[in-house]
């Protein structure tokens, strides 16, 4: 389109009218009586039922040691496996608190939202690619959060104390995914390995 800039919204931008959407104008016989048939004009509106993005993706991504990346226009979903299962606090611990704290390296993304959804299985990672996303989420104990000033701190207080106290309850891992209000074209990277401030997760707990 020469000199022509195309404007397309997404169908959360309005309540209707501005949403991407195909109308169908048609001509209908109209059957009033039998010896008149006038031909109407008639008009169909179908809506969309849900946005796609599509994103050049450039160069590839090169993943440093030591490091993770949450994107949601280029897909980048992260999972953390954290060594904790009921014998890790006393028996009958109540935890009062506990988050993930992950630190941004050098470059800083800031109200960028992300989202933790437990893994209800373990994953053979023997292999690399894959049609769909084979991590299956729990449905259960999810949490989200924003990045502040470069740190990224989530609550994982549900999914942790529920561990201790469901028996059938396993951890197996969590993902790390990007919210959908945050920004297509950033992209939000950790250094799990910072000397200054490294991944963890604090555990604030009262133990019988």
């Amino acid at each position: 389109m020469d000199g022509t800039f195309l404007e397309i919204y997404s169908r959360e931008y309005s309540s209707g009218s501005q949403d991407p959407k195909i109308e169908v104008y048609y001509r209908q016989e109209m059957y009033v009586a039998s010896e008149s048939s006038p031909i109407d004009t008639l008009m169909k509106t179908f809506y969309t039922v849900g946005d796609l993005s599509i994103v050049y993706p450039g160069e590839g991504y090169d993943v440093l040691p030591g490091e993770i990346a949450v994107s949601q226009g280029k897909g980048f979903r992260s999972i953390v496996n954290i060594p904790f299962d009921s014998l890790t606090l006393p028996e009958f611990s109540l935890i009062r608190s506990a988050k993930l704290i992950l630190k941004q390296g050098s470059d800083t993304t800031n109200a960028f939202g992300i989202a933790m959804q437990p893994l209800s299985e373990g994953l053979d990672t023997s292999e690399t690619v894959f049609d769909n996303d084979p991590y299956q989420e729990l449905g259960a104990y999810s949490s989200s959060s924003t990045i502040v000033d470069g740190k990224f701190e989530i609550s994982l207080k549900s999914f942790l104390q529920s561990i201790l106290m469901v028996d059938t309850l396993t951890n197996v891992g969590m993902k790390l995914s990007s919210g959908l209000s945050s920004d297509l074209f950033e992209t939000a990277r950790f250094d799990l390995l910072s000397d200054t401030d490294p991944a963890r997760v604090e555990i604030l707990y009262v133990a019988p």
